[in-house]
């Protein structure tokens, strides 16, 4: 741009140039044309005065017609002025003639030299005009690019945001959907939390099918005594406190030795004891459905927790 503005002031700066030039051209004209007048107003005097001396001579001659002496006395005074007259006539068309070619050489050389300062001035004008428009077309070319580029962008963002209004679209439908899913998924955690709870409570309540009827806990080891059928862990049994205290009839489970006392009956009545391995098993598969539940519920509370 301001390349482009600079060759703008060389243009106008090169017609002002010209301009210039122009009215020197017009002045020093003018100042010629008024000297030329001048002279020919001068040679016009001379020639008015020479033909009124004319006339006097002739007036004279014919009013002294008789009087040849005067008359050749006014005719030799005349004739003298009349020379003196041509004389200064001469000298004046020399005079005017010299001047006249001295100004008219000084004004061929003036119009030389302002001819070619004006073929300079108009060869700056055309250069400047020239550059002006190759900075026009530039210039243009640059709006036009930049009008293309604004155009181009514009599409770009366009599309852009298109883009990002369709992929707001998908994320909402997929945000909705994970919602749904989000729902369905707690549905379901609260149902197999109801429903863990119930099998919980199932397990619970026949816990006591399972438990030792000295410590209350589930059966380890169990033995079963006869005739009686109570059922114990093997250490509870061994460990009562009146079955310790009669050594001499105790003996190991299993060895043929009999335990005479039942911590339930509290009576000597126990002829023998067996171990249950199908109460084993029962108690074992009820304490792997208690942990698998008790896993299955921390593993749904903690699934609840992430989502929320």
């Amino acid at each position: 741009m301001k390349e482009f503005e600079k060759i703008i002031e060389s243009h106008q700066s090169a017609q002002a140039a010209a301009a210039l030039t122009k009215d020197e051209l017009d002045r020093l004209l003018d100042e010629s044309r008024a000297a030329v007048a001048k002279l020919t107003t001068e040679k016009e005097s001379l020639t008015a005065d020479r033909e009124a001396m004319q006339r006097q001579l002739q007036q004279a001659t014919t009013n002294s017609a008789t009087d040849g002496k005067e008359l050749r006395r006014i005719s030799d005074t005349h004739a003298a002025e009349i020379a003196s007259l041509k004389d200064r006539l001469a000298a004046t068309k020399i005079k005017f003639d010299s001047e006249m070619k001295a100004k008219i050489e000084g004004l061929e050389s003036t119009i030389a030299g302002l001819k070619a300062t004006a073929d300079e001035a108009r060869r700056k004008a055309e250069a400047a005009e020239f550059k002006m428009k190759e900075a026009v077309t530039e210039r243009n070319k640059i709006e036009k690019g930049a009008l293309e580029a604004a155009a181009a962008s514009d599409m770009a963002a366009k599309q852009r945001r298109d883009q990002l209004a369709h992929q707001q679209e998908q994320v909402e439908r997929l945000s909705a959907a994970a919602n749904e899913k989000l729902k369905r998924i707690k549905l379901v955690q609260t149902d197999s939390l109801n429903a863990i709870a119930k099998l919980q409570a199932v397990e619970r309540s026949c816990e006591s099918s399972y438990s030792c009827q000295s410590c209350l806990a589930v059966v380890k080891a169990p033995l079963m005594c006869a005739p009686c059928g109570h059922m114990f862990c093997k250490s509870c049994l061994e460990d009562a406190n009146r079955n310790k205290m009669s050594t001499s009839n105790a003996a190991l489970v299993g060895t043929g030795r009999v335990l005479l006392f039942c911590p339930e009956c509290d009576v000597s009545n126990i002829l023998a004891t067996a171990p249950s391995k199908q109460m084993d098993a029962l108690a074992s598969k009820f304490e792997y459905r208690q942990k698998v539940l008790e896993d299955l519920e921390t593993l749904m509370r903690s699934v609840g927790a992430q989502q929320d």
